[in-house]
């Protein structure tokens, strides 16, 4: 399971077949942001020392073109292992901090069971990941009142 901080980093995914000549990146493949100096670049590797001369981007050039690096939302293209414990939803009234009972694939896409049953009405638009520590708190304050 990844923490709230990878969950919400930063992440393009490589959309035509071939991006522009002699293009390091593939259709398909996924970016991260990082820091390098005082520039933030997408790459493909975690370990900004490790990439080549072309195996990166300007995270300020990249956003020109999003046909090419199209941005992608916390959950798209994750491992149903990387999905949070808790999140955040706004779409409940009033907004909830949830658990997550277990993350399963229907329809094709990844859908979050809570202990009501599987929620396919769910927006992903309205669901954050949250702590464990966000969500004992929403615990705490909402069986105090």
């Amino acid at each position: 399971m990844k923490t709230v901080e990878e969950l919400m980093q930063p992440r393009l995914i490589v959309m035509p077949e071939h991006p522009y000549p002699n293009s390091p990146f593939s259709n398909g493949e996924i970016l991260m942001q990082k820091q390098d100096g005082s520039e933030l670049i997408f790459t493909q590797t975690h370990d900004v020392k490790k990439y080549g001369p072309h195996a990166w981007i300007y995270a300020d050039d990249a956003v020109l073109y999003p046909h090419i690096f199209h941005p992608l939302a916390w959950y798209e293209h994750r491992a149903i292992e990387d999905m949070p414990e808790y999140v955040f939803d706004n779409t409940s009234i009033p907004k909830s901090v949830k658990r997550v009972r277990e993350w399963e694939i229907a329809y094709g896409v990844i859908w979050p069971r809570f202990d009501g049953g599987l929620e396919i009405t769910t927006s992903y638009a309205g669901l954050l990941p949250a702590t464990k520590q966000e969500y004992e708190s929403f615990i705490t304050k909402t069986t105090a009142k």
